[in-house]
């Protein structure tokens, strides 16, 4: 048992940063991947699959339902509740805000083990040297696309955290979706890439000696892109 456990040890990372977090809940909720929970309590192990039917990055929720429509009634709000995934990629250990007859609200997690593989690279870049993306929206009334620039704090292939100025903050509101034209001057192809707003967060950044106020802004992507068509 212990051999086991260091084994799964050395394969999985801890993570603490909220942005990653909540981008890897959101591909799960995205991908519809099946998750197993479990509570550990005086009456035995209680386990149930489920999948993610939302996430709320604003009150650090998200929602889980039972895939077999199974319910909850063996498990209770005052007791840890651990999920996985069904390929033992993702661990991670929670509580439960309130218990529905369907559904289950559980806290978005302070850390969660992952599986490293090389699809799960993600590349952080320097507030110096942030490239840049480029996003399209239409033009009311008209045939032409405006488009604009944002930064790039870190990207996967599933999702970006980005740097978006204060002035430009309402159109990054979270669950808007928004048409990406261009990653790190590369133009998307094929040009159906498009990201989700998951969070949104003031920071402050320094900026050639002074003190700004910035968004850090956390995307999920609808598809996968390969890095290495981006950043060679």
């Amino acid at each position: 048992m212990d051999n086991l456990q260091e084994n799964l040890n050395t394969r999985l990372r801890v993570t603490k940063k909220r942005s990653e977090i909540i981008e890897v809940l959101c591909e799960l909720q995205q991908s519809v991947a099946q998750i197993k929970v479990w509570q550990n309590n005086q009456g035995g192990r209680k386990t149930n699959d489920v999948i993610i039917i939302s996430v709320n990055s604003v009150s650090d929720t998200f929602l889980i339902q039972s895939k077999d429509n199974v319910g909850f009634s063996s498990f209770t709000d005052d007791v840890c509740l651990y999920f996985t995934t069904a390929h033992k990629s993702i661990l991670l250990k929670t509580s439960i805000v309130s218990i529905l007859p369907n559904a289950v609200v559980v806290s978005v997690p302070k850390e969660l083990k992952i599986h490293e593989k090389r699809d799960r690279l993600r590349l952080h870049f320097k507030t110096s040297k942030m490239p840049i993306i480029s996003f399209k929206r239409p033009i009311l009334y008209g045939k032409s696309e405006k488009i604009w620039d944002e930064q790039i704090f870190d990207i996967s292939s599933n999702g970006s955290a980005i740097c978006v100025r204060s002035d430009r903050r309402d159109l990054f509101k979270v669950d808007a979706k928004l048409k990406i034209d261009k990653i790190a001057e590369t133009k998307v192809d094929p040009s159906d890439l498009y990201a989700k707003v998951t969070y949104s967060k003031q920071v402050i950044l320094s900026i050639k000696q002074r003190k700004q106020v910035f968004y850090r802004v956390g995307l999920i992507f609808n598809r996968r892109i390969e890095l290495a068509e981006y950043f060679m």
